[in-house]
């Protein structure tokens, strides 16, 4: 699901800096409101109120650096999903910016095929069609989405791009299988 937690970075350090910084908030803030009230009384001058309103907005800002940092240690999932490949194992250090996982995304599955020229006169964006999947061993309803730019000359064939009209679960990015024309022609799906 979308914002599910995928990945919890070891936390302990930042979370004792989020401490850290709360506790530090107290004090400038007791000062704040001694600083004001001695005012009042005409005891302090109105420098040594901006004085304590700066300590309290440093720490404030100290506060809010502090909880990002351990928002960074959990990553969510960005939209809904499934992993597909973890880059990591458990308690190993990774570097900043390194990959952790793969997510691949829910929704209409999307193939990529070779198809030959010689389809392009009854294959065009909305064209509907049949695709046998070699892993599930079943047909399902597809059409295309676009068409590559050009047409190999070497190959006599182009690059397209189609959608699966189906919502089963055991399909998975990478499978390969077959375009099936009416007339039974066949192209490879690429795996992708």
């Amino acid at each position: 699901a979308k914002d599910a937690l995928l990945v919890r970075v070891a936390e302990s350090w930042p979370l004792r800096g989020f401490e850290m910084s709360k506790t530090a908030r107290d004090p400038a803030d007791t000062r704040l409101r001694l600083a004001a009230r001695l005012q009042k009384l005409g005891s302090r001058g109105a420098l040594d109120v901006k004085l304590a309103e700066a300590q309290v907005a440093a720490a404030e800002a100290e506060m809010k650096m502090s909880r990002q940092v351990v928002e960074f240690c959990r990553i969510k999932a960005p939209f809904a999903g499934r992993v597909t490949h973890l880059e990591v194992k458990e308690n190993q250090h990774v570097g900043e910016g390194s990959p952790l996982l793969e997510l691949a995304e829910y929704g209409p599955m999307e193939i990529e095929f070779m198809m030959p020229s010689s389809w392009l006169s009854n294959f065009k964006t909305g064209s509907k069609f049949e695709v046998r999947i070699d892993e599930t061993g079943k047909r399902y309803p597809a059409e295309i989405i676009r068409l590559g730019g050009k047409v190999d000359p070497l190959t006599q064939s182009i690059r397209a791009y189609g959608r699966l009209n189906t919502d089963d679960d055991a399909l998975l990015p990478g499978m390969t299988g077959m375009v099936l024309r009416g007339d039974e022609d066949e192209g490879s799906i690429l795996p992708g």
